[in-house]
């Protein structure tokens, strides 16, 4: 038996979708898990999580042999569980026994909606109330439960289950593919500062290489820190086992959580409870973009409120 799970929007949405996989393992051991994501999800595979991964591609022409592709599979159930205009026209497009997910095709001004129509191949869709107070694992977790008839709580996936050593240093991601949950540059100094005057461990810096610009180098020279660009999933799951991880909401903060580590998620517009277990770690700045806080609002909400409280 062929499973779909379909999410081709943000590696942090991918992330909580494959939280379904251990489940689904569980309930059908001899099922095959198929992924169909984009490639900028590509470090999560790296272990083997899933059986098959198949990468998204937009065009029409392209779309239809995807479509085509896993009709050959004979998929018996799809899953989305995340809004976005491609998930849902995919559920409805790819052919399955049974469908089940989140049926949302706008994404951004309204992803903080209180109502989501909520699609089942069994029901045809149901509206279900889900509020940013609520976690994003409540959707997988309502699509499973919907099409099965039966209560079940998810949990977020631990990709690699290695032994990783506990490193003394600290790490920071400060960048989004959304522009308004990156920290600015002054605000990273902020945090670099502090850190570098209160204790004496290795601190780096983890981004892609298109983050890496010459002021995080001047940065990075200035207050001798090393960067960690654009790592491998062991890497950085390695290097987040550390004293303090501070990163925004993005995936790298998503993964920190699911292995528990100590850390401060910094948020802007989203609120962490829709996106972590341990949401007490977190600041919510009252402002939906961190580029316009000024460094003295932020310094005195990081600095004198959570950095204390972590850096042992």
């Amino acid at each position: 038996m062929n499973i779909l799970i379909i999410s081709v929007n943000a590696i942090g949405d991918t992330f909580l979708s494959l939280s379904a996989v251990e489940f689904l393992r569980e309930t059908f051991p001899k099922s095959k898990i198929i992924v169909l994501t984009n490639s900028n999800s590509k470090i999560l595979f790296e272990g083997n999580f899933v059986d098959e991964v198949i990468f998204f591609e937009k065009g029409v022409i392209k779309f239809l042999l995807i479509v085509a592709k896993l009709f050959k599979k004979k998929i018996y159930y799809s899953f989305s569980f995340i809004p976005g205009f491609y998930n849902s026209l995919l559920l409805l497009t790819i052919k399955s026994k049974f469908r089940s997910g989140v049926l949302k095709f706008s994404r951004k001004k309204d992803w903080f909606s209180k109502e989501h129509n909520f699609f089942s191949s069994l029901d045809f869709y149901d509206k279900i109330i889900w509020t940013p107070n609520e976690s994003y694992l409540q959707l997988v977790s309502n699509a499973i439960s919907n099409l099965l008839k039966n209560s079940y709580i998810i949990k977020k996936p631990i990709l690699l289950k290695s032994e990783f050593k506990q490193l003394k240093s600290c790490l920071i991601h400060f960048s989004s593919t959304e522009k308004d949950r990156s920290l600015t540059i002054q605000q990273l100094e902020i945090i670099v500062k502090y850190l570098r005057n209160e204790i004496n461990e290795k601190i780096l810096i983890v981004g892609n290489n298109e983050d890496i610009s010459e002021e995080i180098l001047e940065i990075a020279e200035k207050f001798d820190l090393e960067l960690l660009i654009s790592p491998n999933l062991t890497t950085l799951i390695r290097n987040l086992h550390c004293t303090l991880f501070i990163g925004v909401d993005s995936f790298p903060l998503h993964l920190a959580d699911a292995y528990n580590t100590n850390f401060i998620g910094l948020f802007s517009k989203t609120n962490p409870k829709s996106v972590l277990t341990n949401y007490n770690k977190s600041i919510k700045f009252c402002n939906s973009d961190f580029r316009k806080l000024s460094n003295i609002e932020f310094e005195k909400q990081i600095i004198t409120i959570q950095i204390q409280r972590n850096v042992q």
